[in-house]
């Protein structure tokens, strides 16, 4: 018997250790607070206080107050990643654009299951973009640009429900436009989906003339693609 509660002790120990996820979204959300030096952030109106979470500055809750959405942009967050993001699992947009984070993509990013909407663009990110990040595979709109991001993984150019990829001004080396069928002036990426891309103004890239940004009909792959750009189609 006394084995026993004693295995049970310390499984429960072993528990909290592990950090299990409150059941409460506001612990969540003021963990990424005091984790990412929240006393710094520019404007965090609420954050903090007795008001409901749900009212607190880039918080975006459903109707049962779960937080869905978070939007963090230019609010000086950082310079350590918000790994208490896990524990929002009902998560479906994350921006922090515009954030002093200035490290690479944690692969912490993947476990966020349900995430639609992720925009990481201008945080000073460096290195490979990891694969882990295509398990969150219900990701539609996907933003890095502005970093100095060194490679993508193929998987991330095929993601099943992806309808936007920028990936513009960063330290690509490698010229993606073979993957995204642009040599023969095809970027169907993802059948039945519309899909926007960028990957211009990279060193891989030079010239307006190479301006790799452009959409695809629904459900079509056009033998050009029209780009947005401004430099005509595709060739």
């Amino acid at each position: 018997m006394r084995i026993e509660r004693y295995t049970l002790a310390m499984a429960a120990i072993i528990a909290v250790c592990y950090c299990i996820c409150p059941i409460d979204d506001s612990i969540s959300l003021m963990a990424i607070y005091d984790n990412c030096n929240g006393d710094m952030w520019i404007e965090p109106t609420n954050w903090g206080s007795d008001a409901n979470k749900c009212d607190w500055k880039g918080v975006t809750c459903n109707s049962e107050e779960h937080v869905v959405g978070l939007d963090l942009s230019f609010m000086n967050v950082g310079p350590t990643w918000p790994t208490d993001l896990e524990c929002l699992p009902l998560l479906r947009s994350l921006n922090l654009s515009n954030n002093p984070i200035f490290s690479s993509v944690p692969d912490m990013l993947g476990n966020l299951s349900g995430l639609k909407t992720l925009d990481l663009s201008h945080m000073g990110l460096v290195g490979e973009v990891p694969a882990s990040l295509c398990s969150a595979e219900f990701l539609r709109e996907i933003d890095l640009s502005g970093n100095y991001l060194t490679s993508v993984p193929s998987c991330l150019l095929s993601m099943p429900f992806l309808q936007t990829l920028d990936l513009s001004c960063n330290m690509l080396a490698e010229d993606y436009s073979g993957m995204l069928g642009l040599e023969q002036g095809v970027a169907c990426i993802i059948g039945g989906f519309a899909t926007s891309y960028n990957i211009s103004c990279n060193p891989a890239k030079s010239g307006a003339e190479t301006c790799e940004c452009g959409r695809i009909p629904q459900g079509v792959c056009p033998s050009e693609v029209e780009t947005e750009c401004g430099v005509g189609l595709l060739e």
